[in-house]
């Protein structure tokens, strides 16, 4: 029979195999394959829960411990478990399980009862294992257990059935405001597509607003998904509820937003994987950190390597950028008179964007276009607005995903084909268009992709970044 049990992996668990051999010499507890200070302490604990729940140490045997792979260095939270119950089988204190494979992971308190490790929910896949030993959980979890409340309970576990219906998730509530129709109806756009954007334009015109609206307007996450965005959560220390909203300030390094160092660790664009990353002042951010996004937009992971190993972290973001086009924020292109600089000096800032990057986004947006006088839509309204336009597009389509997420080519441009404009710039930017022109038509319910849905796809995707690049 093997033994199994976890070890910590960055933000995740790994599985490690446990082999028990009990030989004769001094009685004490050996460890080989590279333990941890934790781990070498649960000789005491595993000592202490043996005398308290009635079983005892091997006579005149040294116990040999070998964690596997042994050139890994482990640390663990719930090795106790694993450990102890090797040594009860193998000194046939206890029957074996007539089993294969069995996997343990608990922690043992000094009196021998079994506590369920903090980050047990890390397991997101049900493990290949004829029976999962561990304490008794407070919420049955996604797969099936067997369940112990003391050591002594080991020949005779309690079975907890499992189910994926107990992940629960909260959406975070919408703020009691209102937005004009203009904004709402941008807001459904990028929402609905979930489509890269930057928005753009002076101070004070509702452009970080419409940003935070926008990630508060997402799908709800699939409950499987939820539980890797709480296991990455978890290791940043600050847990999330729902999909993950990060916004980090403008100051922050490469090494913040992207990860690395001697041992290397995930940064921003991790903790928002499967979310949102608002980047606020985005001309302000240094360059390096900006263009160190284009892969990861692109790939969805990043991959850093130091010192010959090599790692690989999710960084499937919904990224929001908010920016004024030059210092004093007053530039709005085709009308730069209002601008209090000079012309060289703005033109210089905007340089920052460079032609890759802008190329990440799929929507460009000028806030000097929104019409923010009439504030009449709430955000209760909305909300209602897209739940029915996701209905609509699983009904009609049975699509689940985000258009942004689906091939360009499964767009049904046929009927318009003629209509299409002439795309001079990369493939991505077609792409972009494409998208983002089914998303329009999805936002008005139509099946079918109208003229007039062409024209707002247009604005949006390209009209808007060539008055960038136009510009000086």
């Amino acid at each position: 029979m093997k033994i199994h049990s976890y070890i910590r992996d960055h933000f995740g668990l790994r599985e490690v195999e446990i082999e028990v051999s009990l030989v004769t010499g001094v009685p004490k507890i050996q460890f080989l394959g590279l333990p941890d200070t934790v781990i070498k302490e649960s000789v005491y604990r595993i000592q202490s829960a043996f005398k308290n729940t009635g079983f005892k140490m091997p006579k005149h045997k040294q116990v040999v411990v070998n964690l596997k792979p042994s050139y890994l260095k482990k640390n663990s939270r719930g090795l106790d478990l694993a450990i102890a119950s090797a040594i009860l089988w193998e000194s046939e204190q206890v029957e074996k399980p007539q089993l294969t494979k069995v996997t343990l992971y608990g922690e043992l308190s000094l009196k021998g009862d079994v506590l369920v490790p903090d980050d047990m929910d890390d397991i997101l896949e049900e493990p290949k294992t004829d029976r999962f030993y561990t304490g008794i959980q407070k919420d049955a979890p996604h797969f099936d257990v067997w369940s112990l409340k003391t050591l002594a309970d080991l020949p005779f576990p309690t079975t907890v059935l499992g189910s994926i219906e107990n992940i629960q998730f909260q959406r975070p509530a919408l703020p009691q405001i209102k937005i004009s129709q203009a904004q709402a109806d941008l807001i459904k756009i990028i929402a609905v597509g979930e489509h890269p954007s930057l928005l753009g334009g002076p101070p004070g015109t509702g452009k970080t607003t419409l940003a935070n609206i926008a990630a508060l307007m997402l799908r709800d996450p699939y409950k499987q998904d939820f539980k890797l965005y709480q296991k990455i959560s978890r290791h940043f220390g600050l847990p999330v509820t729902w999909r993950p909203i990060v916004a980090p300030h403008h100051t922050s390094t490469p090494l913040a937003m992207i990860g690395g160092g001697l041992v290397p660790r995930p940064g921003d664009i991790t903790r928002a994987h499967g979310g949102t990353l608002i980047m606020d002042e985005f001309l302000e951010y240094d360059t390096k950190v900006s263009e160190a996004l284009r892969e990861p937009l692109e790939s969805g992971n990043i991959t850093i390597s130091r010192t010959g190993r090599i790692l690989n972290f999710p960084a499937k973001i919904l990224l929001l950028a908010t920016t004024n086009l030059c210092p004093c924020g007053h530039y709005v292109p085709e009308r730069s008179f209002e601008c209090q600089g000079r012309p060289r000096f703005c033109f210089s800032s905007l340089q920052k964007l460079s032609g890759p990057m802008l190329d990440r986004f799929s929507i460009m947006s000028l806030s000097h276009q929104w019409e923010t006088q009439n504030q009449s839509v709430p955000l209760s309204q909305l909300f209602s607005e897209i739940q029915t336009i996701y209905e609509f597009i699983k009904n009609t389509r049975k699509q689940t995903r985000a258009n942004q997420n689906i091939e360009s080519e499964m767009v049904d441009v046929s009927l318009v084909q003629s209509l299409l404009p002439e795309f001079k710039d990369s493939f991505r930017r077609k792409n972009a268009f494409l998208k983002v022109l089914r998303t329009i038509a999805d936002c008005e319910l139509s099946e079918k992709i109208k003229p007039s849905h062409i024209e707002r796809a247009y604005t949006l995707t390209l009209s808007n970044f060539n008055k960038l690049k136009n510009y000086g």
